[in-house]
């Protein structure tokens, strides 16, 4: 790599770490940086400056934060000002509002710098920090969806967008009425007047139930149907391994492990199955495990038209009924899929585990292996947590495998929680649907020991995969979580302390405090409440080409190597374990995927959470057409989260709303100190946790995906 290569590496991982400003002298000092990369210097970073990954001014060098910039995206109000989400917040309490005449032509979606204005700690509760964009980074998809609806004020066909009218270009007067689009963005209004789109995607009409899901999946860049190159090359892929293919994989040394016990456990509709279990006790006492993983990078070449489609991708999307593979069904359930009764290729990791959960000895192999049976989640608790007579009997042949599978994962996850782990095993939303795709139930759901055994030994070979590969020092993506942000740990303390409980909130935050808190709140009423404000407070998880750590897991190492079938991280990694299986990179190898590794890390993240929101929002949709039915109804609620504008009430099957107090009989103060709101005059107050009954579904707007309660009092 050229010096100007290096140095940009360096200074992008001094980027992640560095929390304010130091002198350049003392950049080149930390860094050991040569001659040849002290002289392009100022040209790297004037680059890293443009954009915001680090700031330079003058001699001192440091993260945006410390010159008061703040980087991040921006969602414009119709009334021309807008707020500024901090890249990696999650939480609308800590945008930055921006006036009309400060945000200087940038749109919803774009990334902005935005200079504050008011630096300094709140003058009073609730006071917003304020900014002016100083410049667009990245200009936004543009992208957004709507509804076609009849606009009666101006008299046509118009785009309805988040309560928002948008003028179509071109002739509307050939749509009709309650087609759900995709546009772009042309023109942005200026209040009152609607801004102009362009339909670039006719999705289906709203009326029928699997349109909204579609189209918040091609909002977010996924699609359902692969291109023709890739389908072309899916089809010429085998289906079943023949004879001379297994034999011809066996003289180059990949080992024949078809006559170990092997099974598979995952949930009922699985059909894409990534990992196999072996176990067994040796002479010694210690468990020998095997994690068996799909090796897909067998057959999905590198720079094919599969390969460049699943890096596209980047992985697999699970919204509410359905899936949209990263890989064709061809190789994702099938060749590649572990199926029962199938031979298989692998990635073996066999661990030697001793009675502390400690990994002893590993090796690591490709393999051939055919499952022997596959379980169910729900099976596997109605063995050993709600024993079921006609489950034990089926199953009776292989009990004893189970049994030492419960055990072992009993004992890994007794080590997760003495090395201080964090544990968020939260209700989640279950939306059930029916035939057509309609939603017919809303409740909670909570996993269970069952998905638990499956979950410990992913992590166990995570771990194992990530430090025997760090210590070889080759590129890598590894599965990083930072540490969380000091202020965001002193008001989670605050807020816990005024529900009654305890935080140990110290300057160095273990992660083991937090498990304290968990297990303390734990069957309560404010367990799930109390659960989303600690995960909301952490960091996010990414990926990234260096080490840094797995906060949530007390973990040095980790990666993502057990889910390549679903995962391009993990197809990424194992290449590169393959490559060192069959005697090493060479020196042009390195190099090339240590210049890529970087960027494809960040690629991933955003991927990922691009999933992670569409599975969000195809949620909060279907759970909002199972609520429409209900406006009017009154149910019984608790009070998840206070805010300068309203308050969110969770029901007893995890829906939440928001009681607007502009809706309410008084003048309400919020103070974000205690995250409570009191009246004016009547003074009453409101505070997370409380329960609140006679909570009114007012109106449920499935074109936003938002739904507002009100009180019966006002």
């Amino acid at each position: 790599m050229t010096p100007y290569e290096t140095l940009e590496i360096k200074l992008r991982d001094l980027a992640t770490k560095l929390h304010g400003k130091i002198s350049v002298s003392k950049v080149y000092e930390m860094l050991e940086l040569t001659e040849s990369e002290i002289a392009v210097f100022n040209e790297v970073a004037t680059k890293l400056t443009d954009e915001m990954v680090l700031v330079r001014q003058g001699n001192k060098l440091g993260d945006p934060a410390s010159f008061n910039y703040v980087v991040g995206k921006i969602e414009v109000n119709r009334r021309g000002y807008a707020f500024v989400i901090p890249e990696d917040k999650a939480s609308w309490s800590e945008s930055i509002y921006v006036n009309s005449k400060d945000v200087n032509g940038a749109m919803t979606g774009d990334k902005v710098v935005v200079s504050i204005k008011n630096p300094k700690k709140p003058a009073f509760p609730g006071e917003k920090k304020e900014g002016v964009v100083k410049s667009v980074l990245v200009k936004g998809s543009r992208t957004f969806s709507g509804v076609v609806k009849w606009n009666p004020i101006r008299h046509g066909l118009m785009v309805l967008a988040d309560d928002e009218y948008w003028y179509i270009e071109g002739n509307a007067d050939s749509l009709d009425e309650g087609l759900s689009v995709i546009c772009e963005a042309l023109e942005k209004g200026e209040f009152p007047e609607p801004g102009v789109c362009r339909i670039v995607e006719v999705v289906g009409n709203i009326s029928d139930p699997n349109t909204g899901i579609t189209t918040i999946l091609s909002l977010h860049g996924f699609v359902e149907e692969f291109p023709d190159d890739v389908m072309k090359e899916a089809s010429m892929l085998p289906q079943e391994l023949d004879e001379e293919t297994i034999q011809s994989e066996l003289k180059k040394g990949r080992k024949d492990i078809r006559g170990l016990l092997t099974v598979t456990i995952d949930s009922e509709d699985t059909k894409d199955v990534d990992d196999a279990i072996t176990i067994e006790i040796l002479d010694n006492g210690n468990y020998m495990l095997g994690v068996h993983i799909a090796d897909v990078a067998h057959y999905v070449k590198e720079g094919s038209a599969i390969d460049r489609e699943a890096y596209k991708r980047g992985t697999s999307v699970y919204p509410v009924g359905r899936v949209v593979p990263m890989l064709p069904k061809e190789l994702s359930n099938g060749i590649c899929s572990l199926n029962k009764n199938c031979d298989r290729l692998a990635l073996s990791v066999v661990m030697e585990v001793d009675e502390m959960g400690n990994v002893v000895d590993h090796e690591i192999y490709e393999s051939i292996l055919n499952v022997d049976y596959s379980i169910t989640y729900d099976q596997l608790y109605r063995i050993f947590e709600k024993p079921d007579f006609a489950i034990l009997k089926e199953f009776g042949d292989y009990l004893s495998q189970l049994t030492l599978m419960k055990n072992l994962a009993y004992i890994l996850n007794e080590r997760r929680r003495r090395r201080g782990a964090i544990d968020f095993n939260l209700p989640e939303t279950k939306v059930e649907l029916d035939d057509e795709g309609r939603p017919i139930s809303v409740s909670a759901y909570r996993t269970t020991f069952a998905n638990n055994i499956i979950e410990e030994f992913m992590l166990l070979c995570n771990e194992t995969v990530a430090e025997r590969f760090y210590w070889y020092n080759v590129p890598f993506i590894y599965r990083v979580h930072d540490e969380p942000e000091d202020e965001k740990m002193i008001m989670l303390s605050k807020i816990v302390t005024n529900l009654g409980y305890k935080f140990k909130n110290t300057s160095k935050i273990h992660p083991k405090s937090i498990q304290s808190l968990l297990d303390s709140i734990k069957d309560k009423p404010e367990e799930r409440i109390i659960g989303t404000m600690t995960l909301r407070s952490m960091q996010k998880a990414a990926y990234r080409s260096t080490n840094d750590g797995h906060f949530g897991l007390a973990l040095k190492y980790y990666s993502h190597f057990t889910a390549p079938i679903r995962r391009y991280p993990d197809l990424f990694i194992h290449r590169i374990i393959k490559h060192m299986l069959h005697g090493g990179m060479n020196h042009k190898l390195e190099e090339r995927y240590a210049k890529f590794a970087g960027e494809y890390a960040k690629h991933l993240s955003d991927r990922e959470r691009a999933a992670q929101e569409a599975e969000r929002e195809c949620v909060d949709l279907k759970v909002c057409e199972y609520m429409k039915q209900f406006e009017g109804k009154k149910f019984t609620g608790i009070i998840s989260n206070i805010t300068s504008f309203g308050m969110f009430v969770e029901l007893q099957n995890t829906v939440e709303g928001l009681v607007r107090f502009a809706s309410l009989n008084d003048y309400y103060y919020f103070d974000p100190e205690t995250m409570t709101a009191y009246g004016e005059h009547a003074g009453k107050v409101f505070r997370i946790g409380q329960k609140l009954k006679d909570v009114i579904v007012y109106r449920v707007d499935l074109t936003s995906k938002s739904i507002e309660f009100m009180l019966p009092f006002g």
